[in-house]
């Protein structure tokens, strides 16, 4: 690295520089490459289980700014960051295939915290992709899915259920500690103590944005979220069907949420109070229902620049909408198609046009009917040559989401020596 840094500084050394402004800059584009080389040039991607059998040997074996990548299965362990500002991730961070999060799995087994962040970790530590199940608080019986002291991760797209303590944070525990979390869902925890899904202590001040926190219990208080000096923030979020209660202050603390659903109502912009019409809460299933109050309602200007989610991409979901509340936005995927003919003597030519939305990237046409797709292209022609009518359907995705629409006898095909009157006759019959 050093013989590549003296041979570009040597280079530019080596023409004449007369203008100091033009030395002043290059200067300090040249030390802020070396910072960067320095600092991220070296990262690696340890594999598991393919370069190490377990999690923890690979963030042993990590230096910041490396990436630990689980491939999909279930590791019965506890994990420890020690101190490193690292990724641990599934395969969904290389491939955003949203369906590895559920099944890439770390299992606690009951032996304590399933993950622990108690080494000052800042938010380039990351845990993304993942469940967290199984845990039992270890850390003073507090944590069973995450326990974090004096430490801010980034939580991104992770489950957090299953999960109990013999004290206090049945999901997560955070004492002095302000991790940012995106995307998650807290479920089905439980303490003996407070905080079913998330306790916050000591002047711990998260930010939650689109986060569902559902079916937690505590034997104590806070259900959904207990506080103690300690002032965390809620955006785009849904807190519903915790027992005893969704959040409970408790000594200085206090709540700021916006644009979020949570039962019983508090007090914010954009705050409701309603059913979130879960496709299936029994089952866990936290995705929206279609008519949920939830969907287009999250902060129009979430990154708050000023422009709304009407011209701004920051606010708005994967689909182009305004964003939902809660972690699984609802895909509003339309597929629908015309055609330039709908009927016409053998051989036919005919243009289909996509008419899907929002921003389709895929496209699987089935012009006959057959089960076999027939083009990929977005707007393909096709030729009948035998008379019949038929059915078409185009399959549409955006790499996440998929819509089907089929279009029963949708082409009437004819055989070139039909008379007119034998057509009208087909058609009055129709």
């Amino acid at each position: 690295m050093c013989g590549m840094i003296i041979s570009i500084f040597t280079l530019h050394c080596k023409n004449s520089v007369t203008d100091m402004s033009i030395s002043i800059s290059f200067l300090k584009k040249f030390l802020t490459s070396i910072v960067f080389i320095a600092t991220f040039g070296f990262a690696t991607t340890i594999n598991i289980p393919a370069d190490y059998s377990t999690i923890q040997a690979g963030i042993d074996a990590s230096s910041d700014g490396d990436t630990v990548l689980v491939a999909e299965g279930t590791y019965v362990e506890n994990i420890n960051y020690n101190g490193k500002n690292i990724v641990v991730g599934s395969l969904y961070l290389t491939t955003s295939d949203t369906s590895y999060i559920s099944s890439t799995i770390i299992d606690g087994d009951q032996a304590g915290s399933v993950v622990t962040f108690d080494s000052g970790e800042n938010a380039t530590a990351v845990l993304s992709g993942l469940t967290v199940i199984n845990g039992y608080g270890g850390n003073g019986g507090n944590g069973g899915g995450i326990f974090c002291n004096n430490s801010s991760p980034s939580l991104t797209n992770i489950s957090v259920s299953g999960n109990s303590a013999s004290n206090n944070g049945g999901g997560l525990y955070l004492d002095s500690s302000n991790p940012s979390l995106v995307n998650v869902t807290i479920t089905n925890n439980t303490p003996v103590g407070n905080g079913g899904g998330v306790y916050c202590y000591d002047y711990s001040n998260p930010t939650f944005t689109n986060v569902t926190i559902s079916n937690n219990s505590a034997v104590n208080n806070g259900g959904g979220v207990y506080l103690d000096s300690s002032n965390p923030s809620l955006v785009n979020c849904i807190l519903w069907n915790d027992a005893p209660d969704e959040l409970y202050i408790n000594d200085n603390a206090s709540v700021a949420a916006t644009y979020s659903n949570i039962q019983g109502g508090w007090e914010g912009e954009g705050n409701i109070n309603a059913d979130p019409l879960f496709m299936d809460a029994g089952n866990d299933d936290l995705h929206l229902q279609w008519g949920s109050p939830c969907i287009d309602s999250g902060d129009p200007d979430l990154d708050g620049d000023g422009y709304t989610w009407e011209t701004d991409n920051d606010d708005q979901d994967p689909n182009g909408t305004r964003m939902d509340m809660g972690a699984f936005y609802f895909s509003q995927f339309i597929s629908d198609f015309t055609v330039d003919l709908t009927s016409g003597f053998v051989p036919l030519d005919v243009q289909f046009t996509n008419n899907s939305y929002p921003n389709t990237t895929n496209w699987a046409w089935d012009f006959d009917n057959d089960g076999e797709i027939d083009s990929y292209e977005q707007n393909p022609s096709y030729t009948y040559t035998q008379s019949e009518m038929y059915t078409v359907s185009l399959l549409v995705s955006d790499g996440i989401n998929e819509a089907v629409e089929i279009k029963e006898n949708y082409i009437s095909v004819y055989p070139p020596d039909l008379i007119i009157t034998e057509i009208m006759q087909k058609a009055i019959i129709r």
